[in-house]
């Protein structure tokens, strides 16, 4: 089965008619120079029919002779064969993306009309995320495979695209995290709160710190050095009194 990518590469050709004619192609619709379907056919003085450009190009990058039988060409030696063109319009050919699993036949004339509608067309992702899907696979793609889908965090419901999701959570308010001093478990947004208010490993400035009690402690120790330094307290609080 072909890749994704070779069948874009077939829609892309710009020399002759590149797809699969059913029944295969005759011969005298065969481009003498790239040996596919003619587009449009130019046919010599000579009797030869070659595509438009492939001719044209043919001339210019060498001398201007027939590829096939050497013969001198100028351009008023080519003409439109119109008649062939529309008798290969009129042929059948498998779809450009049957190798993806496309089944449709279709008039070469009608070919460029059924492929811009085929489920089994790759196409880019809408969200540019440079994936090539088919077209009857977008829907899934956009869903649950592209990395640029757009998700909501099931803690916060701040949305982010899917490719950020571990990065959102490394700064998720709702997240639990372990506070760094005591080790308690919380919301990531409560951290703060609780460092500043009841983390009871903070160490912290006495109560009566300004009115000369210099001692720090932990928040767990300062109940137990405000009963032990009552005294201690009663005299500096003489002292700024004083003053």
């Amino acid at each position: 089965m072909e890749s994704v990518e070779e069948s874009i590469t077939i829609l892309s050709r710009r020399e002759g008619f590149d797809y699969e004619f059913v029944p295969p192609l005759d011969p005298k619709y065969e481009c003498a120079i790239c040996l596919l379907g003619l587009r449009p056919p130019i046919q010599t003085t000579c009797g030869h029919r070659f595509c438009k450009d492939c001719i044209f190009n043919c001339m210019s990058e060498s001398s201007s002779r027939c590829p096939v039988d050497n013969t001198p060409l100028t351009e008023a030696d080519l003409f439109p064969d119109s008649c062939a063109e529309r008798e290969i319009l009129q042929l059948s050919v498998k779809c450009p993306n049957h190798g993806l699993g496309c089944r449709r036949t279709v008039d070469l004339v009608y070919i460029e009309h059924h492929t811009q509608a085929c489920s089994f067309q790759p196409v880019m992702c809408p969200n540019e995320c440079s994936a090539t899907v088919l077209r009857k696979e977008v829907e899934q793609h956009l869903s649950s495979e592209c990395v640029l889908r757009v998700k909501k965090c099931a803690l916060c419901e701040q949305p982010f695209t899917f490719n950020q999701e571990q990065l959102h959570l490394l700064s998720c308010v709702r997240v639990t995290v372990p506070c760094e001093m005591c080790g308690a478990m919380m919301p990531r947004g409560e951290v703060a709160g609780h460092m500043t208010e009841t983390c009871p490993k903070v160490v912290v400035a006495c109560t009566f710190a300004e009115h000369g009690c210099h001692h720090k402690m932990t928040r767990a120790d300062l109940s137990q050095h405000m009963s032990q330094a009552t005294q201690l307290h009663l005299q500096v609080g003489k002292h700024y009194d004083v003053c």
